[in-house]
């Protein structure tokens, strides 16, 4: 069986984590994936080395017509199925799914569309509302979300209230993010920070949806109270030098350390000590299930699915309070002992060795 996955990235962000894991974990002898990308250089990342041979670069959604034309290129090369990743659903994308053929597993992984301004989420809504309701019906199609919230956005109540829809959690290897405080000081130790520091953490792409924005304020509330606090912000995007620019005019940019992501981001969560995600909206972050396996307590927009906390380390707030009450929420919680929650995480469903098997079964199922 062989499925084409994307659209493949170099960056280290949560939805390129899911899909790295799907390939590199499930069975090859049963299925092999052909690689989505519209970076040129892909190829070029260590990262993606051994699937060379196998990844394939496609227009761009603007360019509708060759679109359809390379999804039936791909359709000729053997490839039957498709498995897209989505936060929203795109017209140029749907028809070449339509046209191309090809059985589509198409992966809901937010709740709303992501854009900054009004003009351009309503252009976005509309875009997927169309495909949604007048295109995606006539797809040979499976239907997975990571969560009951981006069910509903992709597919609508029904869909899940009838069991039409497979929630996918956003599973992880959950040993890998046991919390290791050896890891933590060697850590801390390389940056030449003390043991006892307070340290806030984030994980995200610098975009409007993360609203790391509102984050700079919190942290800036909270250096009125604890002065040596450090804020550590790891990711990449194109609102990055905005939010160097409010750093720089608030004074703080001493204090805060922008990062990019890492492989080893486990490290990076052992040394926070609070996991802040202040988002306007979210499908279900990856992010927080990392953050949760590694112990830390956690502080959530309450637009966030409550299906996110599944160890009682999440405390949701509202972003109407105000920078000022999530500081003091923040400082009031810490410190507290971190310990050991692979179990629980196991236990709600987040394990990937246990995931994979089942979304493999979910693929092997729509074999033709």
């Amino acid at each position: 069986m062989k499925i084409l996955i994307g659209d493949y990235k170099q960056s280290l962000e949560g939805g390129q984590t899911y899909q790295e894991n799907l390939v590199n974990n499930i069975d090859p002898e049963k299925i092999t994936f052909g690689i989505l990308t519209r970076d040129k250089n892909l190829s070029s990342n260590e990262r993606f080395s051994q699937l060379t041979d196998r990844i394939h670069v496609i227009p761009l959604r603007i360019q509708p017509l060759k679109l359809i034309k390379s999804f039936k290129e791909l359709k000729h090369l053997g490839y039957t199925h498709i498995y897209l990743n989505r936060a929203v659903l795109s017209i140029p994308e749907m028809l070449a799914c339509l046209f191309s053929g090809m059985h589509l597993f198409i992966h809901g992984h937010s709740s709303k569309a992501e854009a900054k301004s009004l003009h351009r989420r309503i252009i976005l809504t509309f875009d997927h509302l169309f495909s949604r309701f007048f295109i995606l019906p006539l797809i040979k199609r499976t239907r997975l979300a990571c969560s009951y919230s981006a069910s509903q956005w992709f597919f609508g109540k029904s869909a899940y209230k009838n069991s039409k829809v497979f929630i996918i959690k956003n599973a992880i290897d959950t040993e890998k993010f046991i919390f290791n405080l050896n890891s933590r000081n060697a850590e801390r130790k390389k940056i030449s920070l003390e043991e006892t520091t307070l340290i806030i953490g984030t994980v995200g792409r610098f975009v409007y949806v993360k609203n790391q924005t509102f984050l700079i304020d919190i942290f800036n509330e909270i250096l009125k109270k604890v002065p040596n606090a450090i804020l550590f912000i790891v990711g990449k995007g194109a609102l990055e030098q905005e939010y160097r620019n409010k750093i720089e005019h608030l004074g703080i940019r001493e204090n805060v350390k922008i990062i990019s992501p890492r492989e080893d981001i486990e490290n990076l969560y052992f040394t926070f000590d609070i996991f802040v995600l202040p988002s306007h909206f979210e499908g279900l972050p990856l992010t927080l299930v990392e953050a949760q396996a590694s112990s830390l307590r956690c502080f959530s927009s309450d637009t966030v699915t409550k299906e996110s906390d599944i160890t009682g380390l999440i405390d949701f707030l509202s972003l109407s309070d105000g920078a000022e009450k999530w500081a003091d929420a923040i400082l009031s919680a810490y410190p507290y002992e971190r310990t050991n929650r692979s179990d629980e995480i196991t236990a709600a469903g987040y394990n990937i060795k246990n995931q994979i098997k089942e979304v493999e079964n979910i693929l092997l199922s729509a074999k033709e």
